[in-house]
């Protein structure tokens, strides 16, 4: 048994790589409470298809700098930057940082030669609006034959990002690339996000809040200790579900359990 088997995240990783596969152009809208665990899908599914053919570039949204432009381009290609100028021995040492899986990584790190394309690109909207990031991916477009962005906490990325995204393969077809690209937008269920018709979803899945049995369960696995009845329901209405405070609540009956005491919640 394990946190993802008890949680039914295991299927959902399943049902997530098989709408990306199952579509060229997927745009798969994943949603759910706070703590229900998608940004572990996310990641997980980066780490689930590593092979020649699949690109993931991991993008993720922050509430304190919505107000910014392109922030989670400006991320993606700032952190590529300060990686690839290390000394090769750090470089090697680091690649578990980059925020993309698959084979040949190393490659990536290497510049591309799109000199000629800097100018096109300039006059290409949106590409344009951030074209560091629009060269740095068309190398990744030419070098796999899918590229899947996961867009983690998407409803706090800022207002150009979601255009540029949303646009994305209309500025490469007005480049003459052919363009494959999926994405997986991780959405908190609280939020009404208003972007849904500019991306065209293509597929949605939604994580139910998780019931008294998988909360007894987890707590559980994690306390290695028989709770009663009525702590669970306390448990239940005070965590609301949110894996990371159950988690701390079943450390609390573990350490109790440990400590020979008698601790309630």
């Amino acid at each position: 048994m394990t946190v993802s088997s008890i949680i039914g995240s295991d299927k959902v990783l399943v049902d997530l790589e098989k709408a990306i596969q199952s579509d060229q152009n997927s745009v798969i809208l994943l949603t759910g409470p706070s703590g229900r665990g998608k940004t572990w899908l996310g990641t997980n599914l980066m780490n689930h298809v590593q092979d020649a053919k699949h690109c993931y570039v991991y993008l993720t949204g922050d509430s304190s700098r919505v107000s910014e432009t392109h922030y989670p381009l400006k991320q993606f290609i700032e952190k590529k930057d300060r990686i690839r100028t290390k000394g090769l021995g750090i470089v090697k040492q680091s690649l578990g940082e980059l925020p993309y899986v698959g084979k040949g990584i190393h490659e990536l790190i290497k510049d591309h030669d799109f000199k000629r394309h800097k100018k096109t690109i300039q006059d290409i909207s949106p590409l344009k609006e951030h074209r560091d990031f629009s060269l740095h991916l068309l190398g990744l477009n030419r070098k796999y034959e899918k590229v899947i962005f996961i867009c983690d906490d998407i409803e706090e990325f800022d207002a150009k990002t979601i255009a540029y995204l949303a646009d994305l393969k209309s500025g490469f077809s007005q480049l003459g690339e052919s363009f494959n690209i999926s994405f997986v937008l991780i959405v908190n269920s609280k939020f009404n996000w208003p972007h849904q018709p500019a991306f065209g979803i293509t597929s949605e899945i939604d994580l139910a809040p998780l019931n008294q049995s998988q909360i007894m369960e987890l707590v559980k696995f994690w306390s290695a200790k028989e709770v009663p009845t009525e702590q669970l329901t306390l448990i239940n209405s005070c965590s609301g579900g949110h894996l990371t405070l159950l988690k701390l609540i079943a450390d609390h009956f573990k350490e109790a359990q440990e400590l020979g005491t008698s601790q309630s919640v």
